[in-house]
């Protein structure tokens, strides 16, 4: 507004009144501010005006904000160059060109407000992807897409990094910038445990989840019978089971357990053979298989000693196969048990018999005449245990090319070696892979036939500490280890090794 008054007197006591009528002055510079995308007036906005000065330098003059319509009025102090800026919430704040006014002319400068962009970025972390768009860009109160996190196989959502415990998220009224990682977790593999009270209660186990539906009608509808005691006479015992597809079952030397007993009726057994002579498995154990059986139904394989018991058992194999029997055998000592039951998984999937070689005198001239129509051998353990004599002999017979030999510089590290070779060369998987005790032979000859089933492997450990070499197979083959199955119970694997285990397959 505008004004003046024409000159009065004041006396110096009389006041003096003086009515003022304000002129209306125009507005300097006028417009509207709207938004750039969608052309629509913004109210609220705030428009500031600055002027010039002789130094180059702005000086702040006039402010306003827009009505509902969007427009705007600024009063310039006189003439000379300005400049409006307007800014609005979820704009980006715009300056106009300078413009010049004259004093008198109203100026018109029409404001367009881009809004505010904020990029979503989603990451996945290890473990998973994300479906959607992991990189976004949005408006200022608007809405992001939806995204996913998915997690890979053998691992599961956890949260975003922003505590966001749903794995879908749809970022909503979006006011800053949003980047967030989606967490991930390994599973630990599920765990089979094969236990029981006894070692022959873990048989049974092992023969219930190796047979849940019983015996093959069909099939030979056999069981294998060993002793629970001593390790010997038993074996050559996985590769029989196999041929015969039933389960090594354990028995006391003068009596069969009652699980055992039941879980021969629960099989629908027909048959049994017994290994070894009446001193492993006596004549009452036999007595009562026939009874329960049929005495025709009820046979025993024995020799003078176990390396006369084992050709029995490799013979008998090879008989079950006929043609279809491949020539190959394992060639373990006599001496201990560990690296044959590291192979029992092979010798039950693949039906290749286990000869017996003397630590110190190696194959004998039976053993020998019993390999007539092999080809292909391998021997388990190194030469501390199956002497280089006998293996120059085998490459002599064979060819050094149908001979090799698994080895490592302990029982955990043959193993090792075993279950490697088992996997590269005979279709076995990781997958399933058993841990058993390496002292303690009933639960690793039971649970062979269930491992040969599965296709997987077997590993040893000893029972207070998982085994290093032992661990450090099962970490480098976690990727294909989805179940692993503990032989024993908590004194033969105890809780902590089988913690120690899960550990290493996360």
């Amino acid at each position: 507004f505008d004004s003046t008054t024409e000159a009065f007197e004041f006396d110096g006591v009389t006041p003096v009144v003086r009515d003022i009528a304000l002129t209306p002055m125009p507005p300097s510079v006028t417009g509207t501010v709207t938004d750039a995308v969608t052309g629509l007036p913004l109210e609220g906005a705030f428009v500031e005006a600055e002027q010039r000065l002789e130094d180059g330098t702005w000086h702040w003059v006039d402010w306003a904000q827009t009505g509902a319509d969007g427009t705007y009025a600024l009063y310039l102090p006189d003439a000379g160059t300005y400049r409006v800026t307007a800014s609005a919430l979820s704009h980006i704040p715009s300056t106009t060109e300078s413009l010049e006014f004259d004093g008198v002319t109203p100026v018109v400068r029409d404001i367009a407000l881009e809004r505010l962009t904020y990029t979503l970025t989603y990451i996945a972390g290890e473990g998973g992807t994300i479906s959607g768009a992991p990189t976004q860009t949005v408006t200022h109160g608007s809405s992001g897409t939806t995204v996913t996190a998915v997690p890979s196989a053998g691992f599961r959502f956890v949260q975003w990094s922003d505590g966001l415990t749903t794995a879908t998220r749809t970022d909503t009224d979006v006011i800053a910038n949003v980047s967030v990682t989606a967490q991930f977790e390994q599973i630990p593999p599920p765990s089979i445990p094969v236990e029981g009270r006894t070692r022959f209660d873990t048989a049974v186990d092992a023969s219930v989840e190796a047979y849940p539906d019983g015996l093959n009608p069909l099939g030979a509808r056999t069981v294998v019978i060993a002793t629970g005691r001593d390790f010997p006479d038993a074996l050559g015992g996985t590769a029989l089971a196999g041929a015969l597809d039933g389960p090594v079952l354990l028995v006391e030397p003068t009596s069969i357990p009652a699980a055992v007993m039941a879980e021969i009726r629960r099989l629908g057994a027909a048959r049994a053979i017994i290994l070894g002579g009446t001193g492993a498995v006596g004549p009452g154990v036999e007595s009562t298989l026939r009874t329960e059986l049929g005495a025709g139904n009820v046979s025993r394989i024995r020799g003078d000693d176990r390396y006369a018991t084992a050709d029995a058992v490799a013979a008998e194999v090879r008989k079950l196969l006929g043609a279809n029997y491949d020539g190959r055998v394992f060639v373990a000592t006599g001496g201990n048990f560990p690296d044959a039951l590291a192979a029992a998984p092979l010798a039950a999937a693949n039906k290749w018999p286990i000869y017996l070689a003397h630590p110190r005198t190696g194959l004998s001239a039976a053993t020998r005449a019993a390999m007539n129509g092999v080809t292909d051998v391998v021997i388990l353990g190194g030469t501390g245990v199956v002497s280089l004599a006998t293996e120059n002999y085998l490459d002599g017979r064979f060819g050094a090319n149908r001979v090799e030999r698994l080895h490592g510089r302990d029982r955990y590290k043959t193993a090792v070696a075993i279950s490697s070779w088992a996997v590269a060369n005979a279709g076995h998987t990781w997958n399933r892979v058993g841990i058993t005790n390496s002292r303690n032979f009933p639960d690793a000859l039971a649970g062979g036939v269930l491992q040969g089933k599965a296709g997987s492997v077997m590993l040893l450990t000893p029972s207070a500490s998982l085994n290093p070499d032992t661990k450090a197979a099962l970490e480098a083959n976690r990727a294909a280890i989805d179940t692993v199955t503990f032989f024993g119970g908590a004194g033969a694997v105890s809780p902590a090794v089988r913690a120690e285990v899960l550990r290493a397959l996360e």
